[in-house]
Order: C-alpha cells, then structure tokens, then sequence
C-alpha cells in the first residue's frame, strides 16, 4: 500500500544560505514570500513551498503510473 505524498511541502531558508537555497530549488522548491524578521536575531527567512500535485502519478523510479497503481 503506498500513501499519497502531501500536496505541498514548505520549509523555511535563511537568504543567505545560498547553497542550501540553491540544493531547494534544484529540488522543485519555489519561494513563495519573503518573511521580515522571522529569526530572532532580525534576519529574514524564505518560506519556499515544493507542489507534489500531480506528482503521485509517479513511481520511485519516476516512471508514470497509470490511475490506480502499478499495471
């Protein structure tokens, strides 16, 4: 039995962590808003959102599968 994967996945990025940021993006992650002041020391974060729409169509392979699974 396999679970559908959440519709979307957000985490947070600090800006200036720019390879992390980058391995994201590579990833499928977007940004989606900038966050002022969200650590407690007053830098800013990213909330960056992943969209798995569509994406439960796919094996672990990443090969299609057709509606219902495995033929």
């Amino acid at each position: 039995l396999r679970r559908a994967s959440p519709p979307t996945i957000m985490l947070h990025c600090d800006p200036t962590r720019i390879s992390a940021r980058r391995m994201y993006e590579s990833s499928g992650f977007v940004e989606a808003q900038r966050l002022t002041a969200y650590y407690g020391d007053g830098r800013d974060a990213l909330l960056m959102k992943l969209s798995n729409e569509g994406r439960d169509a796919l094996d672990a392979d990443g090969e299609a599968q057709p509606p219902g699974g495995r033929a």
